[in-house]
């Protein structure tokens, strides 16, 4: 599995594939969990009206209807994190 570096703040793949005319960014990157991402193992979310593969980078375990923050892409892969920005 591919990782991106741990970041606080969207990485600049992500903010190019950020809907247009958004009021609120930090809203724009919240995703809810539709299948369990375990440690070391994808799972799936929902973000933006469709469904996306997704990992965690944080050795924890998020269950459905977890809402999370998606902060990278790696192909077409979502990091995702279960908190959100400062």
């Amino acid at each position: 599995m591919v990782r991106s570096q741990h970041s606080r703040s969207p990485s600049k793949r992500l903010q190019g594939i950020m809907p247009l005319g958004s009021q609120s960014p930090a809203r724009a990157y919240l995703a809810i969990v539709t299948k369990t991402i375990s440690p070391n193992a994808y799972g799936q979310v929902k973000w933006q009206g469709c469904y996306w593969t997704a990992f965690c980078e944080e050795e924890q375990t998020l269950t459905p209807d977890t809402l999370v923050w998606v902060f990278d892409t790696s192909g077409n892969k979502l990091a995702v994190q279960p908190d959100l920005p400062e």
